[in-house]
């Protein structure tokens, strides 16, 4: 429950910071081209989320081969959470989410339970951004513990 997230300086405490919102775990790295594309996708998915409620959140899981990439890709996101390069949480969340290939998006209702781990497709094939927010948010699962508090 104490993983520390950052955003900006200084990082936070991820339970804190993630309580209560729809949390975007977004698997994806610099080296990657698909992952490259998309995070332009959800960038504007973000915004347009954003501009609708505040409590929707992106959390950056890096499959970068070094901190650097990381720190250059973040550079062109949308200010977004994201765990420290190399984390046992990135491992953990990558094998607790199934996670196989990049780019992935899981997303987390507010309440901690997996709605998807299918965000990516959802996201590309949407119609509207509000009527897939308002999808996720009535769906609500019996998926084991919470993930959002064990972090």
């Amino acid at each position: 429950g104490s993983v520390a997230i950052q955003r900006n300086q200084p990082a936070v405490i991820a339970k804190d910071a993630l309580a209560g919102k729809l949390v975007l775990f977004y698997h994806s790295a610099h080296w990657c081209p698909p992952c490259r594309r998309f995070s332009k996708i959800l960038k504007k998915f973000y915004e347009e989320c954003r501009a609708i409620r505040g409590d929707v959140e992106v959390v950056f899981v890096s499959s970068d081969r070094s901190e650097q990439e990381m720190r250059e890709y973040l550079s062109v996101q949308a200010g977004w959470y994201y765990l420290p390069f190399g984390h046992v949480t990135v491992n953990e969340l990558t094998r607790r989410f199934g996670v196989s290939g990049i780019p992935t998006v899981v997303v987390v209702a507010p309440s901690g339970h997996v709605i998807t781990t299918k965000g990516r497709q959802e996201i590309e094939t949407r119609d509207s951004t509000l009527k897939l927010l308002n999808k996720w948010m009535r769906i609500d699962t019996d998926e084991d513990s919470p993930i959002v508090t064990s972090l």
